[in-house]
């Protein structure tokens, strides 16, 4: 199918949205190619399970329209009905970015593909799974001084790995993605 018209589409459902008022720290993902419908993006928004400790989407956004405005209106209606952030994380998209920024000015934006990186840069699996976790734990501080503290021991700690450092300050750093 083919509409003639943008068009778009938010849900969640009650148990979705109890988890939605207590978490803090969200990802916005965007899925391309999920149905047969041309153009068409499908938002979820998911939180840490805090029985399971695994992904559980929370809300869902189906538009064909790749501006930020339906992901401004999308989070709107979650920040009514009762979603307060301290952290999003996002892939590389400044259509989100934007969205997020309109909605939840304050809120931390963190980059998913600074993590990412890490790993596809280290060929060993054990050097890459310390790295995700030191990434975690630095995207995770919430004092802007342990921050300070975590970031200059993570770079210490992995400086031998120069063109990961490099991206990371590039990207991470350098553009500020990381706000408290």
């Amino acid at each position: 199918p083919n509409f003639f018209s943008v068009y778009t589409f938010a849900f969640l459902l009650r148990y979705q949205l109890s988890f939605l008022k207590l978490c803090k720290d969200f990802n916005l993902d965007a899925t391309y190619g999920v149905t047969s419908i041309e153009k068409g993006i499908l938002y979820t928004v998911v939180v840490r399970h805090p029985n399971t400790e695994t992904g559980f989407p929370v809300a869902y956004c189906f538009t064909t329209d790749h501006s930020s405005e339906p992901i401004i209106e999308f989070l709107t209606f979650l920040k009514i009905n009762g979603m307060n952030p301290n952290k999003i994380t996002i892939y590389v998209s400044k259509t989100e970015l934007l969205a997020i920024e309109m909605v939840f000015p304050s809120v931390c934006r963190i980059r998913e593909h600074i993590v990412r990186q890490g790993s596809v840069t280290m060929n060993n699996k054990t050097l890459q799974n310390q790295v995700m976790k030191d990434l975690k734990v630095l995207v995770h501080s919430e004092i802007p001084i342990l921050f300070s503290q975590i970031l200059t021991a993570f770079l210490l700690k992995y400086s031998e790995f120069t063109s990961f450092i490099q991206y990371f300050k590039q990207k991470y750093l350098d553009n500020n993605w990381y706000k408290h």
